[in-house]
Parts: structure tokens; sequence; C-alpha cells
């Protein structure tokens, strides 16, 4: 009862986790991970909160402020001159099912100036596992559009390898 608060509120915050070449140790990419700073409790951890925005339909509006940050955090490094790598931001069962996906993500690349390149768009392995046919139609929708899409977690749910045969990803993480 306390997320619309908290999102108004400016509680909730990003912060990106390197992606690291083991052979190089250079950075190639980066994670945006969310947090809650609650006024009374601290940082609450995601795996309390996130659950609950999506069964209650809150992760839409937390799923966009996560992209908006990511986008304006990637137009400020390109601004200071600082070469940019791909940053993972993760898109919810709801923003699948839903519509207006691709225009909202193609809104943020427009306003801050971006190249899909810039992003990369995680969905979990039980998404894909719902409904296949919606999801490798939108996944190749957001590829035409110029986004990679990953699979995040694969393995921790019932896919089978040869769903993956199917379906268009660029990346898969285990």
């Amino acid at each position: 009862n306390q997320m619309q608060n908290a999102l108004n509120n400016n509680e909730f915050y990003i912060v990106i986790q390197p992606k690291y070449n083991p052979m190089t140790g250079k950075i190639v990419g980066g994670e945006t991970l969310v947090r809650w700073q609650h006024p009374e409790k601290g940082i609450i951890s995601p795996a309390v909160f996130i659950n609950v925005f999506e069964k209650d339909g809150f992760i839409i509006h937390l799923d966009y402020f996560v992209w908006e940050e990511t986008c304006r955090f990637q137009a400020e490094m390109k601004r200071k001159g600082i070469q940019t790598v791909p940053i993972s931001i993760n898109v919810s069962r709801a923003h699948f099912y839903g519509n207006g996906l691709i225009e909202k993500l193609q809104g943020l690349i427009e306003k801050y100036e971006l190249d899909p390149q810039e992003l990369e768009l995680e969905i979990t392995e039980t998404i894909c596992a719902e409904d296949p046919e919606i999801i490798y139609k939108k996944v190749r929708q957001l590829q035409e559009v110029g986004f990679k899409v990953a699979m995040d977690d694969f393995g921790s749910g019932y896919s089978s390898l040869n769903m993956l045969k199917e379906m268009p990803l660029d990346i898969i993480k285990m």
C-alpha cells in the first residue's frame, strides 16, 4: 500500500551491476537492479516487493521507472563523453502480455537519443513457457526495431533445450 507514494517520493533507485569479460577483465555491459530505500525500514530487498508488484500490476510502473532511469544514465554517460556499454533491463510479464511495450521503449530511446543496442531486454524463462507464440512474436518485433533480447535464469524453470531452438533470443543467461 506504500508503493505509489514510494515512487512519487523517489524512494526507488537503480544500481548498475557491471558485466565483465573474464578473459580481459573489461566491462562489457551492465544490468540494472532496482532498490527501495524506505524512510523507516531502510533498504527493502527486491525479493520482498517484486512478487507483490507483479501480482497487483504495479510492476508496470516500476518497470517504466527503471527503464527511464537506465536511459537517463546512458544519456548522461554519453553527454560526458564516456563510452557506453549495453545495459540490461528487466521486462515483466505484465508488459509482454499488455499493450504498448514497443512504443514505450521506443519513446524512451527517442527521448534520451539512444540506440536500441544500448539496452538489452531481459525476460524470464517462466514468461516464455506461458504462451510461447505471443512471446516469440513480441521478441521478433523488439528485435526488428533494434533491441537485443535475453532470457534470464535459463534452467531455473521448465524450459527445455527444444524451446530454445524455436525462441528467437540473442542472449541466454544461465
